[in-house]
């Protein structure tokens, strides 16, 4: 009684080759990964929008600030 000779299931009496066992341990590993992929896209997606906006945010600002600058600069002056 030695290896289960090539048999597909790899339960057959507790073997599995080792072209089965690293098909398994792939398959888990990319299991994982895409969990752990989508997790981290969804992570950077909320982050870059927080970044947007507060971006955006800053450009309204400085547009502001600009604008403001060029009605008054006799007023912005003295102050």
């Amino acid at each position: 009684m030695g290896s289960t000779g090539g048999c597909k299931t790899g339960n057959f009496n507790g073997r599995m080759d080792s072209w089965q066992k690293r098909s398994k341990t792939k398959a888990r590993v990319a299991k994982k990964q895409a969990g752990t992929l989508q997790a981290h896209k969804a992570r950077v997606k909320r982050q870059s929008g927080v970044r947007t906006k507060k971006h955006q945010k800053r450009v309204e600002h400085a547009k502001k600030m600009a604008a403001k600058a060029v009605e008054e600069p006799a007023d912005a002056m003295q102050e």
